[in-house]
């Protein structure tokens, strides 16, 4: 964690003119994000899944006395490719089909999940018959991976997709190692003799002068040399929205809307400001 002082130029002004200088602040502790954990764990589940794909497919073979190692490849590759595509999607098939009653939930995630099997099937089977074609001594081989093991297969599939569910619908417990949420550090401003700690909280709204940008706070004006954009950028994790092409405004300090005719209007804050926004700029906030 760091500090930013904000150092004011030469002169007796309210508005403290300021350039960016950063400071040390206490050592802290970097956090991987839970998205970053989630995609970890579906990864292992994909691969454990895959390698017990492999394991029964081979066992398989053993028992029938026939050995094809391509396929056990091409059912193991394809099934590999197609769950780390799909892994993306599980979470909104879990939120989106969401009927009355636990039973028509869980019917639903059945048939989806049986669904991504026969499509994961029909893939590999696809690709190996393809493979093989001409091949007397494969094609044995493919009419038993499509009779023989399609049951093994598409339960492995079918317990692949719901880990892969009950990753995305599983809630995270609180506790005291929870990841901290990524709020940009407190900015020092300074004005003359003194120095203000500023949050994002304590920002009411923000506008643009020429090349610099002027943070209207609970302590006053302070005029920062730096573009709006990156200014944004920096504050994306909080509730700091551009709302016109010179304003952005700290949406917690919003007391109501006036919506002109056109789409234009005006934002009312709590301390009785008002600050024009654009209709073109109603989606960052509305």
């Amino acid at each position: 964690m760091a500090f930013f002082q904000r150092e004011a130029d030469p002169g007796n002004c309210r508005t403290a003119s300021c350039v960016l200088k950063k400071i040390p602040g206490p050592a802290g502790h970097t956090f991987p994000s839970p998205s970053l954990l989630i995609m970890t764990l579906k990864h292992f589940i994909i691969s454990f899944f895959i390698l017990l794909n492999l394991v029964l497919g081979y066992l398989f073979q053993q028992a029938t006395d026939y050995r094809c190692f391509m396929e056990l490849m091409i059912v193991a590759a394809t099934g590999l490719v197609f769950w780390l595509a799909a892994s993306g999607w599980t979470a909104r098939t879990a939120s989106r089909w969401k009927p009355m009653g636990p039973f028509g939930h869980f019917a639903i995630q059945m048939g989806i999940g049986l669904s991504a099997g026969v499509l994961n099937m029909l893939i590999s089977s696809g690709i190996l018959f393809l493979m093989v074609i001409g091949s007397a001594d494969c094609a044995d081989t493919v009419f038993g991976f499509l009779n023989g093991t399609f049951t093994n297969n598409l339960t492995v599939h079918l317990l692949c997709y719901c880990s892969l569910v009950f990753v995305d619908t599983k809630p995270v417990a609180d506790s005291d190692t929870a990841v901290p949420p990524d709020v940009p550090p407190p900015i020092l401003l300074t004005s003359g003799n003194k120095t203000y700690p500023c949050t994002w909280q304590n920002i009411s709204y923000i506008e643009t002068s020429n090349n610099c940008i002027i943070l209207h706070t609970d302590n006053g004006n302070f005029v920062l040399y730096q573009s709006m954009k990156s200014f944004l950028a920096a504050y994306e994790d909080t509730a700091i929205r551009r709302v016109h092409r010179s304003f952005a405004v700290n949406m917690e300090q919003v007391a109501y809307f006036e919506k002109n005719k056109n789409g234009d209007g005006w934002l009312t804050l709590h301390n009785g400001t008002r600050v024009k926004f654009s209709r073109s700029y109603c989606g960052e906030f509305m």
